[in-house]
């Protein structure tokens, strides 16, 4: 599961920013950010996958863009508050997600080799 933690003391906008990746209250982000808690917990591979993908896609773009954004995202007690960080991490989900793509259309036989396969999807990130 990978955690959308804000981090200490967050400012107006970015309040504003924790709010667009997140339904908790203004009351509910300052509590977890004094607190180091979730405002938001994503569920790799489960549930609305596609659309659980897309927000964790957005979160990077803002650590891309932003590099003093207002949280920290956590996975298994591993921190990334970086986006060179996270990108690791998103490249690993991606190569999992294309296997498993490509490990499904051999058992079905949409493919005869692995050589055959193509992408379901454009990258996400």
């Amino acid at each position: 599961m990978l955690s959308l933690i804000p981090k200490p003391n967050p400012r107006p906008n970015d309040i504003r920013t924790l709010r667009s990746y997140s339904t908790a209250s203004i009351a509910e982000i300052r509590k977890a950010a004094q607190a180091g808690a979730s405002i938001r917990d994503f569920q790799i591979f489960e549930g609305d996958w596609e659309g659980e993908r897309a927000v964790i896609g957005r979160l990077y773009g803002e650590l891309v863009s932003n590099r003093s954004a207002p949280f920290v995202l956590q996975e298994d007690g591993v921190v990334f508050d970086t986006a060179e960080d996270f990108k690791e991490w998103l490249d690993e989900v991606r190569r999992i997600e294309l296997q498993t793509q490509r490990d499904t259309d051999l058992e079905m036989g949409f493919i005869g080799a692995r050589e055959e396969f193509v992408p379901h999807d454009e990258p996400w990130f």
